[in-house]
This record gives structure tokens, sequence and C-alpha cells, in this order.
């Protein structure tokens, strides 16, 4: 029950404190923390889709793919 609550307690600062860009780069890490396959890679699987990211962090879509135009470039 702590850990459901600790846990819920960091997404709702996040949703208050970071802007939305910074919000996808701190999902995008959560969901690499448990894929670490070595120093220098891990890997995101299965790739979530736009639409989920954004309702992961409360944006939208196009926000999302800004981001990832962004982390590309």
């Amino acid at each position: 029950m702590a850990k459901i609550i600790r846990v819920s307690t960091d997404r709702f600062m996040d949703l208050i404190t970071l802007e939305a860009n910074n919000r996808v780069h701190a999902e995008l890490l959560q969901l690499a923390n448990g894929n670490i396959e070595d120093y220098y890679t891990t890997r995101i699987s299965p790739i979530p889709i736009h639409r989920d990211i954004a309702s992961q962090v409360s944006t939208t879509r196009e926000t999302v793919a800004r981001v990832f135009s962004d982390l590309t470039r």
C-alpha cells in the first residue's frame, strides 16, 4: 500500500511541477528504467504509441510527437 501511495505521489508531483515536454521525458525514462540491457543500452518494448504516452502524462498526442521529433534530432 505504501509503495502505491509513493508512486502516486511522485506522478502527481510530476504533473504539477513539470512542463509537458519534461513529463514526456520522465515517462520515457520510467518506461526504459525496467529494461536496462547494459551500461549504454536500454529498450522500451512494446513500443508505446503517442496517444498512450499522451494520456499517461496528461498532454496531447501532438506534444508527444514534437518531443519525439526533438529527441530524434
